[in-house]
Parts: C-alpha cells; sequence; structure tokens
C-alpha cells in the first residue's frame, strides 16, 4: 500500500510519524473560525498534571463532537476522517477495518495545566499492543492529532518519550510528572497544518 520505508522505520523505532503540511490555509482558516464561533461549548475540564509541580496549570479546555457541530463549522473537521494520506498510514499501522472512537480540539490557552505522562506498554493490555510480524505493524489503538497552530517548546503540545511503545518496565514517578525527564521525554515542535500520528496505547506521551 505504498509504504514509504523510511516511515516506517521511524514509526516502528519511534511510536509516532509526524506528516508536514496537510491542511492548507484555507482548511485551517475554516478549521480555526468554527472554534471561535461556537467558543460558548468549550468545557473547561479539571487538572491534567497528576499533581506535578512542573505541569500545573488550569483546568483543560476540550471541544468536544467536533463532528456534529452545526454546519458548516463541523465541515473542516469531517474532513479530517477520510483525508488520504491519514487514512493510507492507518491501512498499515492497523489494518483495514479500524474504526474512530471520538473526536476533540483541546484549546489550551497559557496557564493551562500540561497533561502528565500516561500510556505505555506496560502493564499489558490488548487496547495497548503494538506487534511487528510478518513485516507489518499492528496496533490497536492510534491517535491522530491535527495542528491548527504552530506550536514551539515554548507553547506546550505533544510530548513523547520516542521507543517507550517497547519497553516492559514501569514508568517512574518522576517521569510520569515530568519532574525528571532523564533527558527521554521529546516535544515534537509542529507548524500549523502538521498531523501528528501516535500509538495511543503503547507510546507514553503527555
Amino acid at each position: 500500500c505504498g509504504i514509504d520505508e523510511k516511515e516506517f522505520y521511524l514509526w516502528d523505532l519511534c511510536g509516532h510519524l509526524v506528516l508536514k503540511h496537510v491542511m492548507d490555509h484555507d482548511w485551517l482558516a475554516a478549521a480555526n473560525d468554527a472554534i471561535g464561533q461556537v467558543a460558548d461549548r468549550i468545557e473547561v475540564g479539571g487538572d491534567a498534571s497528576k499533581g506535578s509541580k512542573v505541569l500545573a496549570g488550569t483546568g483543560v479546555p476540550s471541544l468536544k463532537d467536533l463532528f456534529n457541530l452545526p454546519k458548516p463549522y463541523c465541515e473542516p473537521f469531517r474532513e479530517m476522517i477520510v483525508h488520504p494520506a491519514v487514512v493510507q498510514r492507518l491501512n498499515w499501522m492497523m489494518g483495514s477495518g479500524f474504526r474512530l472512537r471520538s473526536a476533540r480540539a483541546i484549546c489550551s490557552v497559557k496557564g493551562t495545566s500540561g497533561h502528565g505522562l500516561h500510556s505505555g506498554a506496560e502493564p499489558l493490555k490488548y487496547t495497548n499492543s503494538y506487534i511487528f510480524q510478518n513485516g507489518r505493524t499492528y496496533s490497536e489503538a492510534i491517535n491522530v492529532a491535527w495542528q491548527l497552530r504552530d506550536v514551539t517548546e515554548a507553547d506546550g503540545g505533544f510530548v513523547c518519550i520516542p521507543g517507550s511503545h517497547k519497553a516492559r518496565y514501569p514508568l517512574p514517578p518522576t517521569l510520569v510528572t515530568c519532574e525528571e525527564t532523564m533527558g527521554l521525554v521529546q516535544h515534537v515542535e509542529m507548524q500549523a497544518g502538521d498531523v501528528v500520528i501516535f500509538l495511543a496505547g503503547a507510546q507514553t506521551h503527555g
């Protein structure tokens, strides 16, 4: 199915892939405008820092049920479901027949708490599985995150421990809270329109 061998190697090694410039200017503008138009639906949840002093902040603002927003605000998000660049990769990452579980926009503002690190291949759960067999990979749960703004390290955003989908030892507590990263936690900088695909259950992330 047209797998790029370098991408395949990065996926197997790291547990995540960044696809550059998937969204064009008009699509980005429509998605950002839609969130602004329905901002009254944004719900602020609890502090996600898991007791971390480093990550502490206000609750995490989320806009849920994106595909069922009133038209036309749902449309830029519905386009994401069937984008060929994503579907083509999910086919070789998961196998055909995958299904969508949920979709939300994380609408962080300055001071929003970071998310304590979570997920990983230990303890063993079928939803956290990552298998390489007969020359291909199989995964039970994958997240696809669309970047609607540029994200630098100063902004927060997606972090992960590359390769942690193959770890078989419990995550040390100081890594969960990022109070001691051991040099393992990688912040992934992205530009508006990029997409990051990562092993939701198997790769440790935050």
